[in-house]
């Protein structure tokens, strides 16, 4: 398939849609499953993740750099900034969801 010709705005838009669906698996299949999780089960997402977002992002980065709407410069320390960033914030991230989710489930007092 000749990718050249598909215009870069409407790969971010397969890409959305990619998200959306991925997003979407998960939010229907992932409660269920937590529920077992570590019992080396499919887990929700992973189909969408790797037959959706990977090769359409990995197509879109592809096209945005060589359309030089990203520069490779940039993006050699912006992109591995931003994955760690999201690593090293993944620990205060799950505590605040443990947080919200011990505040969501404490019986409310009405007055």
């Amino acid at each position: 398939m000749d990718t050249d010709a598909i215009p870069l705005a409407f790969l971010a838009s397969l890409f959305t849609v990619g998200a959306l669906l991925h997003n979407a698996e998960e939010a229907l299949y992932l409660p269920a499953w937590s529920e077992h999780a570590g019992q080396r089960k499919y887990m929700p997402g992973t189909a969408t993740a790797l037959l959706l977002n990977l090769p359409l992002g990995l197509l879109y980065l592809h096209k945005a750099l060589d359309a030089r709407f990203i520069e490779m410069r940039t993006f050699s320390w912006a992109g591995p900034t931003v994955a760690i960033g999201l690593l090293l914030l993944m620990p205060l991230l799950f505590a605040l969801g443990r947080r919200f989710q011990a505040v969501s489930a404490s019986p409310r007092v009405r007055g």
